[in-house]
């Protein structure tokens, strides 16, 4: 069982460095759209980099289609420009469900909850600007690991967990210097003094004699102590050689 609970540990370490590394290069990696496509901009903005790349693809395929015919106010078919049109299994219906979501007959949203190529022709051919929110799932999102985690648990995590202090320290120090927003003298020294204040030493060191092993009391004045004595190394004397 110990043997279990460490490599257990061991493997929950990894993907949270894994996982750390991964939103460092989202949040610090600006990555220069493709398409020019408003729609490609907010993919960019709210989700992991990963996520944007495979959107890209889908977004990119969605070129390969055509609108044949809209079905009432909220339905389209699509079909393969490439396909023969004589095959009724070259058409693919979408619809839409107000301005909050679209689905699609092909099922890639609710198997891994992304936008097919579909569903993203039509918001393209209709000028959408921003993802639908009923078609953004929230575990594909930049923020997805903040949000999930209750106040309750992100403190007993970060009492426990030196690394993760660290990590949402420095995340959040970007984040500050990332804004556009000036940051006030105040607030700048208030966060000067509280990092300063984290840096200092520890606290039983501090009240331990410690310091006096550095230093030693002469003639009512603070002296530091004097070096080791030198160690002399083995081996013969310098004056025992042969003489000529």
């Amino acid at each position: 069982m110990h043997l279990f609970v460490a490599k257990f540990n061991e493997f929950q370490s990894d993907s949270n460095d894994q996982e750390g590394k991964e939103g460092f290069v989202t949040n610090q990696v600006n990555r220069k759209m493709r398409t020019g496509l408003p729609i490609e901009d907010h993919a960019h903005t709210i989700y992991t980099r990963a996520m944007y790349e495979k959107f890209y693809n889908e977004l990119f395929e969605s070129g390969k289609y055509t609108i044949k015919s809209k079905i009432g106010q909220d339905e389209y078919v699509l079909t393969d420009a490439r396909a023969d049109m004589e095959d009724a299994a070259a058409y693919i219906h979408v619809r839409l469900q107000g301005t909050d979501r679209v689905t699609c007959e092909c099922g890639l949203f609710e198997h891994m909850g992304m936008l097919c190529r579909h569903a993203l022709k039509v918001l393209v051919h209709l000028d959408r600007q921003e993802i639908p929110p009923g078609n953004i799932l929230h575990r594909w999102t930049k923020d997805c690991v903040e949000r999930s985690l209750s106040e309750e648990s992100k403190s007993s995590l970060i009492v426990h967990n030196d690394k993760l202090r660290k990590k949402m320290l420095l995340d959040k120090v970007f984040e500050i210097a990332n804004r556009e927003a000036t940051l006030s003298e105040t607030a700048f020294h208030q966060a000067m003094d509280a990092i300063t204040g984290s840096s200092s030493p520890d606290p039983v060191l501090a009240n331990s004699d410690y310091p006096n092993i550095l230093t030693a009391t002469f003639t009512g004045q603070l002296q530091p102590t004097a070096c080791p004595p030198r160690t002399i190394l083995g081996g013969r004397p310098p004056n025992t050689g042969l003489k000529s």
